[in-house]
């Protein structure tokens, strides 16, 4: 009796092995054939794809990249916004990861959220020369001058300053100070 226990307990941990490794092989080629087709810019087969992936794989950095920039491609900016934050999240490692979030903030012209970004990285000293010009500028279209004109004064790079940026910010801030 023992021995035919042991037999159905070892059928039975073989059938949830084998169980598992299909499901397995089922999700991989899921994933590969919508990496596939991403990069064939086949998007609308990969999109439903990639989003199945993210059921099975929520914190899937790649899915996630792909999925932005399919968005970024139909010009969905909201949701490539949603996918760059999703991607910026997972790996704060990757700061272009961050500039993608932004650029798709800026297309959204959401200069509230740009500026509340900017502001937490701002807060960890982790700001580049362009994004505090950003962080004026949304600063500005937020709050007025007074809190820009701080901002745009620690933008100390030349070359930033006489960007189409650089250059609308300084024109504004010269004007509403006048």
């Amino acid at each position: 009796i023992l021995l035919a226990l042991a037999i159905v307990i070892l059928l039975l941990c073989i059938a949830c092995v084998s169980v598992l490794l299909i499901k397995h092989h089922k999700k991989l080629d899921r994933f590969n054939k919508a990496k596939q087709a991403y990069l064939d810019e086949k998007y609308e087969d990969a999109k439903p794809l990639l989003r199945e992936c993210l059921k099975d794989q929520y914190n899937d950095e790649e899915v996630n990249t792909m999925l932005a920039k399919i968005a970024e491609n139909e010009e969905e900016w909201p949701v490539a916004v949603w996918y760059w934050q999703r991607a910026t999240k997972l790996n704060p490692f990757k700061p272009e990861y961050f500039e993608y979030y932004l650029n798709a903030l800026k297309m959204t012209r959401d200069f509230k959220v740009i500026a509340e970004a900017l502001e937490l990285k701002a807060s960890q000293n982790d700001l580049t020369q362009e994004q505090y010009l950003l962080l004026a500028f949304s600063q500005y279209s937020q709050e007025g001058a007074s809190k820009a004109q701080e901002t745009f004064e620690k933008v100390t790079d030349e070359d930033v300053k006489k960007s189409e940026l650089g250059e609308i910010v300084s024109f504004i801030l010269a004007t509403d100070a006048s």
